[in-house]
C-alpha cells in the first residue's frame, strides 16, 4: 500500500463502510534502512480503534490474516463511541444511489461518483452485517432522509443499535461500539491502547509498517499486507 492511497481502495474490502468515512491522510515517515529492526510482525497493522479500525480489524481476520490494532486513548471508541450511534441502511440500492447523488447536486459538492456507489451498495448490506457480529444486537429505525423532497428519498432510513434487556442505561453510540468491541475481542485481536503511532515507515512509496509508541518506547512494526488509517477524529487530534 502506498502513502497515497485512496480512499476507494481502502473501503472496497469493507463491510460496515457506511459507519465512518475515512479521510485522506497524510503522515510523516521514516525511510526503511536495512539496519532497522523490527519489534513487532503482523500482516494488518490498523491505527485507531473506533468504528472503522474495529470494522477492519474484523474484517480482515475473517480473511485469515494476522491483525494488530494500536490507539493513542486509554479506551476504544473514538468518534462512534461518543456519538448519536447511527448508520444509514437503504431499502433499495439503486433508489439510495439516486438519493445521495442528488444531495452532492443540491450543495453543488464535488463527487467521487464510485466512492459513493459503493457507499450505497454497502451501507445496504449494514443491518445483516451487524447481526452477523452479533445475533444479538437489534436494531431499530430512528430517522429518515433528511432532504424528503430528492428522488430516492423514500428508501432513505436510519438506524440505531438496541440496548441489550437489562444492560445499563448508555448512549446510543456505546451500544454500537460494543456490538464492535465484542466482534474485535472474538477474534482474540490484539490491542495496544495508550500506544499513538508515531510515524510510517516506508520504501520508497511503498509502506512497510510503523513506529508506535508504547510504554515510553518507540516499537517498530512490520505489516506485511498494509497500514490503515482509521484516524480520522478530528475531536481526539490536538
Amino acid at each position: 500500500m502506498t502513502i497515497n492511497q485512496s480512499r476507494r481502495s481502502l473501503l472496497k474490502a469493507a463491510p460496515l463502510a457506511g459507519l465512518a468515512a475515512l479521510p485522506a491522510a497524510r503522515a510523516t515517515a521514516k525511510e526503511f534502512t536495512p539496519s532497522l529492526h523490527w519489534d513487532e510482525t503482523t500482516d494488518v497493522l490498523v491505527i485507531g480503534f473506533g468504528g472503522a479500525g474495529a470494522v477492519t480489524a474484523v474484517t480482515a481476520a475473517d480473511l485469515g490474516k494476522k491483525v494488530l490494532i494500536v490507539e493513542k486513548m486509554p479506551a476504544p471508541g473514538g468518534n462512534t463511541a461518543v456519538s448519536a450511534g447511527g448508520f444509514m441502511c437503504p431499502d433499495d440500492i439503486s433508489k439510495a444511489l439516486a438519493y445521495l447523488k442528488g444531495t452532492f447536486s443540491y450543495c453543488e459538492a464535488d463527487m467521487d461518483e464510485k466512492l459513493v456507489e459503493l457507499f450505497a451498495k454497502r451501507s445496504f448490506d449494514l443491518n445483516r452485517f451487524i447481526k452477523k457480529l452479533d445475533p444479538e444486537a437489534g436494531t431499530f429505525v430512528y430517522g429518515y432522509a433528511g432532504f424528503k423532497n430528492l428522488e430516492g428519498a423514500d428508501v432513505i432510513k436510519r438506524y440505531r443499535v438496541k440496548r441489550k434487556k437489562n444492560a445499563p442505561r448508555r448512549g446510543a453510540g456505546d451500544c454500537l461500539f460494543d456490538v464492535l468491541q465484542q466482534a474485535v475481542a472474538k477474534r482474540s485481536i490484539p490491542v495496544w491502547l495508550e500506544a499513538p503511532a508515531v510515524s510510517l515507515i516506508k520504501r520508497g512509496d511503498e509502506v512497510l509498517g510503523a513506529v508506535v509508541r508504547r510504554g515510553g518506547k518507540e516499537v517498530n512494526v512490520r505489516a506485511n499486507l498494509g497500514v490503515v488509517l482509521c484516524t480520522g477524529g478530528y475531536e481526539f487530534d490536538k
